[in-house]
């Protein structure tokens, strides 16, 4: 529009869009077994609807690596939507900048912790292989034979692997050597201890048998 013309007389004129950059909001929405999880949380917790911030919030970019973006939960919607059985929640972020890293319309990932789980058993995420019966890790048992044994996983925590049924703290899981590791093959595995999780291991030298660590509890 130029300087001088009417606007707004018959019709709404948009002029500009105004935007606040810091703090963002980020939207997600959560099913009902997940809502149900976090009211429970938060009745536990004593967390009341007036005081959401209470509940942290993490987020990441789509090229992002684990979720470095701390905030908190600032509105979730009264009603559960029929039609696809989630209800929207907001979360506020801090966005210092300019630059800012967090740009309206991006796409990210929210993850909310509602639980937290003493003695988890982790193992490294190249621990783990896929068929058709799902998640496996290769566990050398009695006699040091190799054993293929599907598993359940859980949330991934800094390229550790939660494993949540089909495996035990005294279980042995192969993490090197694997294409060598041959499921009723016997093997003589060697125990090595567990590198920082955020951090590879270095590589192992080439050997006839594969290397085995048993799984760690965190």
């Amino acid at each position: 529009m130029d300087v001088g013309n009417l606007v707004g007389a018959s019709e709404h004129t948009l002029l500009t869009t105004i935007r606040k950059s810091t703090p963002i909001y980020a939207y997600f929405s959560i099913n009902e077994r997940e809502l149900l999880r976090v009211m429970k949380m938060a009745r536990e917790e004593g967390i009341t609807a007036d005081k959401p911030d209470k509940i942290p919030l993490e987020l990441a970019l789509a090229n992002e690596t684990g979720f470095p973006h701390n905030g908190h939960l600032d509105f979730a919607d009264s009603t559960v939507d029929p039609g696809t059985g989630t209800v929207e929640l907001r979360g506020i972020f801090p966005n210092p900048g300019p630059p800012f890293l967090l740009v309206p319309g991006l796409f990210v990932q929210v993850r909310m912790p509602i639980a937290e789980r003493e003695n988890a058993l982790l193992v490294t995420e190249r621990a783990l292989g896929l068929d058709q019966g799902g998640r496996y890790l290769l566990v050398v048992k009695n006699e040091n034979v190799v054993e293929q044994r599907h598993v359940k996983i859980g949330a991934l925590r800094d390229g550790m692997r939660v494993i949540e049924d089909g495996l035990k703290a005294e279980d042995w899981v192969v993490v090197k050597g694997i294409q060598r590791a041959i499921p009723g093959a016997k093997v003589t595995p060697q125990q090595t201890r567990a590198s920082a999780p955020a951090k590879e291991a270095e590589p192992a030298k080439a050997s006839d048998s594969p290397s085995a660590e048993p799984s760690k509890s965190s």
